[in-house]
């Protein structure tokens, strides 16, 4: 299971089928901590996943329409519908899969959390972002990379303890036309501090991470199993 908590989801102004309808979340996860093994590119948002975070497979988790509902993995298999996602009170969005299908997490396990804007007439589903806001679309982009098509499409992400949330957004290259590269979050006992750009998201992963807000700061904690008797 998996919990994304915001501030707040911002009602369900659309009335997605799963209970919100301005999120759209996706989850890039390394399942063997090896470089260089998976993919690096991202399925939309505009930006590219470390190398040493390279990715196995990839979950989309939306309002519940086509297309918010998929399980991709690195080779291009894609699946469809496997999830339970809902949306718990005004600031969570939980989803469910079997770990019969993604496997068990384990502690090498590393996440790349993103989170888009939701239009389902949007490329890949995804609200485009531009220099100044209009109908159905964001503003907020840097004039240059929005020209040159390298700006990031991310309202919110998870970043390690040691890097700066804007400063990973903001790495992409206007002059090369790169998109900027995210990092994953895995298993730590140490604080962090929150450097949300909107939603304020913080992020549980059952099973190996738990995320939970503690005044104004963010753990990020290995969950230990019990020893059997």
């Amino acid at each position: 299971m998996f919990r994304f908590r915001f501030k707040t989801l911002g009602g369900n102004p659309c009335n997605g089928p799963n209970g919100f309808s301005l999120q759209f979340i996706h989850m890039y996860i390394d399942t063997d901590h090896v470089e260089g093994s998976g993919r690096t590119d991202t399925l939309g948002p505009r930006v590219n996943v470390t190398s040493e975070d390279a990715w196995e497979m990839a979950l989309l988790i939306g309002p519940g329409w086509a297309g918010s509902n998929d399980l991709i993995f690195a080779n291009g298999t894609k699946k469809t519908e496997l999830m339970t996602i809902e949306a718990e009170g005004e600031d969570t969005i939980v989803a469910k899969i079997s770990s019969s299908i993604i496997g068990e997490p384990e502690e090498k396990w590393g996440y790349v959390v993103l989170v888009v804007g939701w239009d389902g007439y949007g490329e890949n589903n995804m609200r485009a972002v531009g220099v100044e806001a209009e109908d159905y679309t964001a503003g907020g982009g840097d004039p240059d990379a929005v020209s040159e098509g390298v700006n990031p499409l991310v309202f919110d992400m998870l970043v390690p303890p040691e890097k700066n949330q804007t400063e990973v957004l903001s790495s992409y290259s206007v002059a090369d036309k790169t998109y900027a590269t995210v990092y994953a979050v895995r298993a730590t006992p140490e604080e962090v501090t929150p450097q949300a750009l909107s939603w304020e998201l913080v992020a549980t992963i059952a099973g190996v991470c738990a995320a939970a807000a503690v005044g104004a700061s963010v753990y990020i904690l290995r969950r230990r199993r019990k020893r059997k008797k």
